[in-house]
């Protein structure tokens, strides 16, 4: 299995998630939920990389899209790791972040 990098940007989408869900949702253990959620489908990246569909290229490398529980997870693939770039809830305007 390989190693799983969460990029500045990637960390900063988490924290923004988790603020979000703080702040409009009462529901005990939210971000909990979401933490176990987010740490399974990570595993799943690690493990199973070529499942994400090919979106794009960046700079020659094929940047994966992976869509669970309404969140998308954008990755790139390399040799010995992967880099997770995005994680973005479904329903915000994902595709025009830089």
């Amino acid at each position: 299995m390989k190693e799983v990098i969460l990029t500045q940007n990637a960390i900063a989408d988490i924290d923004s998630i988790e603020d979000f869900i703080s702040t409009h949702y009462s529901v005990p253990n939210s971000i909990s939920k979401f933490r176990r959620d987010l740490e399974n489908v990570l595993e799943e990246i690690a493990e199973f990389p070529e499942s994400g569909v090919s979106y794009r290229e960046i700079e020659g490398d094929v940047v994966r899209k992976w869509v669970r529980n309404r969140y998308i997870y954008l990755y790139v693939e390399y040799s010995v790791s992967i880099r997770i770039l995005q994680i973005s809830y479904e329903k915000t305007d994902w595709q025009n972040r830089k």
